[in-house]
């Protein structure tokens, strides 16, 4: 990865610019995954998709290595069955989960949380074809992610809904949550999203520093974000 400073950022922030398969990364706290409209994951076999990675990799196995249960996927539905989330749910908007299992691979690498933005629009209609983000909803993303950030911080990872075993494992630790200092970021709508030219890669590049340049600028921001380290990611 490259390290870069960034100007007007809260102190000790840094943005690096990633490649590789984020699933095998360490020590990075918030994983984001760009989903569909629809909040359904990529199926496990399909392991070209982030989404399908980050499905299997955040699973409990059995000692066979079968999936025994599909956490990501199975709170990601528990989510947005609650308010304030509706399906589908608006281009731009994130769900946030826990990484995983807590003997899952995603989970050992560090990770506390994902959160699933959603970056692809799915059409009632089957035959039509996904409607990728546009650079305005890209930018909506970004900043949605990062004000997720702060929202979790603010509640203490009480991210679950209320009167749930998970909510109630949240509550019990409160009192010890740690701010979330790092997170990183896939280049939106660039695989299955549809937009996979050279110049779409380098316009939703320059989107995404944009917008996070201007988000941890801003004074409001500075004074809450906890963020040492901003990662964006491309898998080549």
């Amino acid at each position: 990865y490259a390290a870069y400073e960034l100007p007007d950022a809260p102190d000790e922030c840094r943005l690096y610019l990633a490649a590789g398969d984020i699933t095998e990364m360490q020590g990075i706290e918030v994983l984001v995954n760009s989903e569909n409209t629809y909040m359904q994951m990529a199926r496990i076999f399909e392991t070209r998709s982030l989404s399908s990675k980050l499905r299997w990799h955040g699973a409990q196995k059995a000692r066979n290595g079968h999936v025994r249960e599909d956490t990501v996927q199975q709170e990601l539905y528990e989510m947005v069955k609650t308010d304030p989330y509706m399906l589908p749910i608006q281009l731009g908007s994130v769900v946030p989960t826990h990484a995983g299992h807590k003997d899952s691979r995603l989970v050992e690498n560090g990770a506390r949380y994902i959160f699933h933005v959603a970056t692809v629009a799915v059409r009632l209609n089957p035959s039509d074809d996904l409607e990728p983000a546009t650079n305005a909803d890209i930018r909506g993303a970004v900043t949605s992610c990062l004000n997720e950030v702060l929202q979790v911080d603010k509640v203490s990872g009480r991210i679950s809904p209320e009167n749930t075993a998970r909510w109630a494992e949240e509550e019990a630790a409160a009192a010890s949550y740690e701010a979330i200092k790092s997170i990183i970021f896939p280049l939106f709508a660039s695989g299955r999203g549809g937009r996979e030219t050279e110049a779409d890669r380098r316009a939703i590049t320059q989107t995404m520093l944009s917008s996070i340049r201007d988000f941890v600028s801003r004074p409001r921001n500075k004074a809450r974000l906890k963020l040492k380290a901003i990662h964006l990611c491309a898998f080549s």
